[in-house]
């Protein structure tokens, strides 16, 4: 896992000059990925300094899939997993999503019951009884043994961006996934 802070002096608005060396380690970080090795990247800075710049030229022309998530500020109860679940939406949609909602039917079904729209409502009724009384934890490890097998045969970057609170720092993430066909944990 790393961190790529970036300066607070506004250097970065508009473009991504002097961010040769973010952008390599991105870049390597990927690389790594590609050598079966998880990587976790986290992009953190303020709001104008360019990071969300940072990843759309990163994943403009990285070669691996690409799903982008966004934390959104709300009141009241939320969509705790909305992010990762619009990140899985857009899979779904991409070219090979045929074979991502296949793969989430095998080992991730809580999540593929969170977008109904990719089932009949056959297979909903019959995901819904095998998944019946599913615990936050098995969607915790569903979701690790799906990012595994998404990424199988090409890298994929994970990518959330957090709102700006209180709470929360402004930060990009993108995290690359790749494992070997078969190799466990």
């Amino acid at each position: 896992m790393s961190a790529i802070a970036w300066p607070t002096d506004g250097s970065a608005a508009g473009s991504l000059v002097g961010r040769g060396a973010a952008l390599a380690r991105l870049q390597a970080s990927l690389a790594a990925a590609r050598g079966l090795q998880r990587q976790l990247v986290f992009v953190l800075g303020e709001a104008g300094a360019g990071k969300s710049a940072l990843i759309e030229r990163f994943t403009g022309g990285c070669g691996a899939r690409v799903a982008f998530g966004q934390c959104i500020e709300h009141y009241g109860s939320g969509e705790p997993y909305m992010p990762v679940l619009e990140a899985l939406n857009a899979l779904c949609r991409a070219d090979g999503g045929e074979a991502v909602v296949r793969t989430m039917r095998e080992v991730a079904p809580t999540w593929l019951l969170q977008l109904p729209w990719y089932l009949s409502e056959e297979d909903r009724l019959k995901l819904q009884h095998e998944a019946g009384g599913a615990a936050q934890d098995r969607m915790l490890r569903e979701f690790g043994e799906l990012i595994d097998r998404v990424a199988r045969d090409a890298p994929c970057c994970w990518c959330w961006r957090t709102c700006t609170g209180a709470t929360t720092p402004p930060c990009s993430c993108s995290a690359t996934s790749r494992t070997a066909a078969g190799r466990r944990r």
